[in-house]
């Protein structure tokens, strides 16, 4: 993957867990066989601290040392200023240059020859996402021998966004060098192989697509989460205290949660223009309906973050001086992560999860909320289109959140579910 699952910390120097889509889904998987995970090793770590830490972690874990300028023409001028954008259908947004191509290959050069040094013959190797879209061609060319498999954790966009990429064959041509390419969604299949017919001409029948003389075998593997860990989380004592202080403090007869690193992406946004609507058009719900906004900070140098932040919090406030009381703050508003146990905490508290994404890859959260649902008293997932997740979740209520109007009523609705409704649409979703 991209980085290593731990960071460190730059006042205590200690190494911490990361959180995340891919931590959180690989969490999960258990298997037998030795594992060694190799990524681009946390910023500020050297290669002499490294050599200091547990055997243990050392045999784990194959850090990648990369310069901080070669990084950031990689990881900010490509992988987050081009490809995240362009991927999710934000194309304008996009600043391509071939100088950082350049670093971009040059990282996914040494991420493949880490691999090389620490696989075994015959190994199984898995790839992770648009970061590393050229590894699979490179490590091919160093390590013939192993089964590469690439998974991408975002959309593949339509073919005919995709093609506006200047380096769109190269990335094809590396995705394709694995032996097994998944993806989340029916959808994202369907774009990357209309792209290869378009751009390479190979064609493929969705399950394999002939490259180079060899058959590449193509799926679609809907990414989970440690379910178990929601359910016996959301039973546990420490839970069932900070839910009861929590439960104490937000006293509103009806209360949304939205979750969301603060990423376009995500819809926050056109989200408060929805909520705003409802409170507008239904006098009745004034006082009597909350949305708790969790917006997890992210590249928060970054001008276009910022802005968006400020567009947020602009927004809340709006709402809040037009419609709140002393007793009633329509919106309320956390800009920082939470503790997992205070997370599942406010799962369960919360009536409905609204999820407004543009585009979203999976989108976890909303698998996580129902997990930490009680099946006698479930709240509802108010889940965007756009997401990967509304393909699996199949009684959730859907909304194309570009509807400002349709997504206000669609809250209205769950509002007034009954819940019998709830518990019908809940039951199949934990299955």
């Amino acid at each position: 993957s991209n980085r290593l699952p731990f960071t460190k910390d730059k006042k205590t120097g200690e190494f911490i867990p990361t959180s995340g889509g891919l931590v959180s889904a690989l969490s999960g998987i258990e298997t037998n066989e030795k594992t060694i995970w190799a990524g681009i090793a946390p910023d500020g770590m050297s290669e002499s601290e490294w050599a200091l830490l547990p055997e243990q972690i050392q045999e784990s874990y194959s850090p990648v040392f990369v310069p901080p300028d070669l990084y950031d023409r990689y990881y900010n001028g490509i992988a987050n200023d081009v490809l995240w954008p362009l991927f999710h259908y934000e194309g304008s947004l996009i600043q391509f240059s071939w100088k950082d191509w350049q670093s971009y290959c040059e990282v996914n050069i040494m991420v493949a020859s880490a691999i090389a040094d620490a696989a075994k013959e015959n190994d199984s190797v898995w790839i992770h996402d648009f970061h590393l879209f050229l590894v699979p061609k490179y490590l091919r060319n160093l390590r013939p021998d192993l089964k590469i498999g690439f998974f991408l954790h975002i959309p593949f966009p339509s073919s005919e966004v995709f093609r506006q990429l200047p380096s769109r064959k190269e990335i094809l041509e590396g995705i394709l060098s694995a032996d097994l390419v998944g993806f989340h969604d029916y959808s994202y299949l369907r774009h990357f192989c209309d792209a290869a017919d378009t751009l390479l001409h190979n064609n493929s029948n969705m399950l394999f697509i002939d490259y180079n003389g060899k058959k590449v075998n193509l799926g679609v593997f809907p990414i989970s989460i440690d379910t178990e860990k929601f359910i016996a989380a959301s039973d546990s004592s420490e839970v069932a205290e900070i839910y009861q202080k929590y439960s104490q403090e937000i006293k509103d007869n009806y209360l949304i949660l939205s979750v969301d690193r603060l990423d376009y992406i995500k819809g926050v946004l056109i989200r408060l223009k929805a909520f705003r609507d409802l409170l507008v058009a239904n006098k009745e719900l004034r006082g009597k309906v909350t949305l708790l906004q969790i917006a997890i900070p992210t590249r928060q140098n970054v001008t276009q973050y910022m802005n968006l932040k400020s567009q947020m919090e602009q927004m809340i406030g709006e709402i809040n001086g037009e419609f709140g009381k002393p007793d009633y703050v329509p919106v309320r508003y956390i800009y920082s992560s939470v503790s997992f146990n205070e997370l599942v905490a406010l799962y369960r508290l919360a009536d409905a999860l609204l999820v407004t994404s543009r585009r979203d890859g999976m989108n976890l959260v909303s698998l996580e909320y129902i997990a930490s649902q009680p099946e006698s008293d479930p709240g509802m997932v108010i889940l965007s289109e756009f997401t990967g997740a509304s393909s699996i979740l199949s009684h959730a209520i859907p909304i194309n959140p570009w509807d400002i109007e349709g997504t206000s009523n669609a809250i209205k609705y769950t509002i007034n579910m009954t819940q019998e409704e709830r518990i019908n649409r809940n039951s199949p979703m934990l299955k």
